[in-house]
């Protein structure tokens, strides 16, 4: 992991700044308070976000006071790829919530939760998963950044509380996890243990059960075979009966359709006969109607009809024509009446009136009078003319009145020669009927003939088969008892089957039982023996694995511890070891001290020093992350002196990290490393100078 730049909006002291991030060693400097550690915050809160206790960051630590809204965005390069990431923090009602966050990895941005967010982060590191599911950036905290006070409160923590956190961090503590899992383990089996102790009480009882069925079976599959040969007989007898009757069935068949047949060709006889009787009866009615018509002089003539038909056409259209004519008149007349009424209107109002309606001038008399004159010829006009047309009417009308009673007389002469065809139309057809009759009664008395014929061969037929129906039932009979009999054995046949099939059931059913309680009790002993063995073995075997595993870390860590502390602390009457415990023993003049009473250099060289040794066993056992070349040390030579400091340089050196990041405000530190950032806070604001 190679940190590129950093960007805090309302972080803190910082209001707006963007801090880049050189290759090698970098000093962030400046006065106690300037805003160093506010970088190291923004750098955590871009990876994991905040997080409850000690192993995060709260917001009310990051927000600048008085803002409702802060952010980080953080730059660096991890196997090749450029990753950027945005947290977002807003205030509101006096809450600071995170925001929905960002991440970009090659120019492809994701929005992300901030626990999606975390996850991706440690992924990308390569941590462990379980440090994934726990959501801590532990390895992180123990390998890169851990606040110098927080790695002295390790070491003044309790024993306990000490080496349960480094088993934690060694990933050891899943041994301890692993024995509890198998004591729950074993305490679960005992209780299957228990259950198939239970299931397998009764097997005794299950596999004497078993042979009472087999027995019981045995019994009746001897039953069974002493009837089969019973029912066989009686399968025979039934079978023999079956076909005795079915040929007489055959028989009974023919002769019931002889007797339909009789049946069939008698009423057939009997309505050939009906109908010949009223052919005959309808014979002698014709016969009459055509002498009766013979009788009357029946003349149709069919010139005449056609000439009246012509003529009464003829009159048809003359009547139109007249009628036309007449409501012509109608209408002239009543123009002519219109026109009258007109001048008599116009006589009327002239005498009336002084002043012109038109004009607007005075009416004088003789204007008047020439009207009048006028009027009164107009008048004399219409009325010669009214009589014309009323006598024209008269005449028209009167020629109508003429043809009405030609047309009259020429329907009623219409009306009797149509009687006349309708009679000869009549006799024609009836002649016609008279033959098509005599040719039926011909027909029908020759059907009857050739039916009195079969019914005879039927009559001769019937008597074959005289008795058929008592000889039938009587084997029918027969039949009947055959089958009762052959039936009785297949009901004690199906009843012992059943028995059997009930009796193979619970054999199954036992055999099952038998056989699953018998597993269970395969799987018993297997439960005792794997009980027995995870209680016994793999509990004293987890404890030397546990105990080596911890011997080898600690034989690393206590080796680097001492290392590192030589090359801060020269003196050769102070040393430092760990105990079993992981805890730091210091032994100055042959005597063991406690941390507390050592000097502020001293403490410190004993922190720096765990923290240098613990950084590089985990960096070792979790070989696979991608964080090894980044390292941040917080204020790391806080109460040295001035050789401790100058031995800094030594240590720098023998780190020999990609990237390095050490917070002091010691001036001194400045010769050691290739980049030097300086802060400076104005006015409750930092600054990069």
């Amino acid at each position: 992991m190679n940190l590129k730049k950093i960007i805090l909006h309302n972080i803190r002291s910082y209001k707006d700044e963007e801090i880049e991030f050189p290759q090698g060693s970098l000093l962030l400097s400046g006065e106690a308070g300037s805003g160093k550690s506010t970088i190291l915050l923004g750098i955590e809160f871009a990876l994991f976000g905040l997080a409850k206790g000690k192993e995060g960051i709260s917001s009310d630590a990051l927000l600048r006071r008085g803002e409702d809204e802060c952010f980080v965005n953080l730059f660096f390069s991890i196997d090749g790829k450029d990753v950027e990431i945005k947290r977002i923090l807003k205030k509101k009602q006096d809450k600071i919530q995170q925001q929905t966050g960002q991440i970009k990895i090659d120019g492809k941005q994701e929005e992300l939760s901030p626990d999606e967010l975390r996850t991706r982060v440690l992924q990308l590191f390569n941590y462990p998963l379980e440090f994934i599911k726990k959501g801590k950036g532990l390895p992180f905290h123990y390998t890169v950044y851990t606040q110098q006070e927080q790695m002295k409160s390790i070491l003044l923590e309790g024993a306990d509380l000490r080496i349960n956190t480094l088993r934690r961090v060694f990933g050891v503590d899943k041994y301890k996890t692993i024995k509890e899992n198998s004591d729950i383990f074993a305490s679960v089996l005992r209780e299957k243990i228990k259950e198939k102790e239970g299931a397998i009480l009764d097997l005794p009882e299950k596999q004497e059960q078993l042979v009472n069925y087999n027995k019981e079976k045995e019994k009746h599959e001897f039953f069974l075979e002493e009837l089969s040969p019973d029912l066989e007989k009686a399968k025979k007898e039934l079978e023999k009966r079956k076909q005795e009757i079915q040929e007489l069935e055959k028989k009974l068949d023919e002769y019931r359709k002889i007797k339909e047949n009789l049946s069939i060709k008698k009423n057939e006889k009997s309505n050939f006969k009906e109908r010949l009787e009223k052919e005959e009866r309808e014979f002698d009615i014709l016969k009459n109607e055509i002498k009766e018509l013979a009788d009357v002089s029946v003349e149709f003539n069919e010139k005449e009809f056609a000439e009246i038909e012509t003529r009464l056409k003829e009159l048809s259209d003359n009547l139109n024509k007249k009628e036309e004519e007449i409501r012509q008149l109608i209408q002239t007349l009543s123009k002519i009446e219109v026109k009258k009424e007109n001048a008599l209107s116009l006589k009327d109002k002239i005498t009336k009136v002084d002043i012109c309606p038109e004009c607007g001038q005075k009416v004088t008399e003789e204007h008047k009078h020439e009207i009048n004159e006028r009027a009164d010829k107009d008048v004399r006009e219409t009325n010669e003319k009214m009589l014309e047309i009323n006598n024209l009417k008269k005449e028209k009308q009167d020629e109508k009145t003429r043809l009405e009673r030609m047309k009259q007389e020429m329907q009623r002469r219409e009306k009797q020669v149509m009687e006349l065809k309708v009679k000869a139309d009549s006799l024609k057809e009836k002649f016609k009927r008279k033959e098509k009759i005599d040719i039926e009664k011909k027909e029908l008395m020759l059907k009857i003939q050739k039916i009195d014929s079969e019914i005879v061969e039927l009559v001769n037929m019937h008597g074959k088969y005289e008795g058929i129906e008592q000889e039938y039932s009587k084997n029918k009979e027969f039949f009947e008892v055959a089958r009762e009999k052959e039936k009785e054995f297949e009901i004690k046949k199906a009843g012992i089957t059943k028995i059997l099939e009930n009796i193979d059931s619970q054999i199954k059913l036992i055999g099952e039982e038998i056989q699953k309680k018998e597993k269970f009790k395969e799987d018993m002993l297997y439960l005792k023996d794997l009980r027995e063995w995870i209680s016994e073995k793999f509990s004293t075997i987890l404890s030397k694995i546990e105990q080596s595993v911890l011997a080898t870390l600690h034989s690393q860590f206590d080796t680097l511890m001492k290392k590192w502390f030589s090359m801060l602390v020269e003196e050769p009457e102070i040393t430092v070891r760990l105990d079993t415990e992981f805890s730091p023993i210091v032994e100055q003049a042959g005597y063991d001290t406690d941390y507390s009473h050592l000097s502020g250099g001293e403490r410190t060289a004993v922190a720096l020093a765990y923290r240098l040794a613990l950084n590089q066993v985990i960096n070792s056992l979790i070989s696979q992350i991608k964080t090894r070349n980044l390292l941040i040390l917080d204020e790391p030579t806080e109460g040295f002196s001035y050789s401790q400091l100058d031995k800094m340089r030594n240590v720098l050196q023998e780190l020999n990290l990609k990237q390095l990041i050490i917070i002091s405000h010691n001036p001194k530190i400045e010769s050691f490393v290739d980049n030097i950032i300086r802060i400076r806070k104005e006015g409750h604001v930092s600054k990069i100078v």
